[in-house]
């Protein structure tokens, strides 16, 4: 059992690895996936501080002319990647590292299951 777990905490740890290194052309699309959901809201847009270091400015502005309604954060989120979404008082956490963390909460047994069959 013990071996399982840590097969899972490495394959989760993996992933957030692999999203934290995500070139800046990948994390901006990724980014507007998640905006355009928001498209009918005004919104805060918090990045990650590992995230915002990706982008130029050029990047940076053509995203803010993309979504005029929203406003970005001068702020970081310091030692994160991904985005923070401020809905009035209530936050979407799009963090990868919370990301990973949800998947691994909610799916780890099913993975295990269909990775250790025997």
């Amino acid at each position: 059992l013990v071996s399982k777990q840590k097969i899972l905490k490495e394959l989760f740890q993996s992933a957030l690895l692999e999203m934290e290194s995500w070139s800046a052309d990948k994390e901006m699309e990724f980014i507007y996936r998640i905006l355009e959901r928001y498209s009918q809201q005004e919104v805060i847009v918090t990045f990650g501080e590992r995230t915002l270091a990706k982008f130029n400015l050029e990047q940076l502005e053509k995203l803010k002319f993309s979504f005029p309604n929203y406003l970005f954060s001068e702020q970081p989120i310091s030692n994160e990647s991904g985005l923070l979404i401020s809905i009035g008082k209530i936050d979407d956490n799009y963090l990868y590292k919370t990301l990973i963390g949800s998947i691994s909460k909610e799916e780890s047994s099913s993975i295990a299951n269909q990775i250790f069959i025997n």
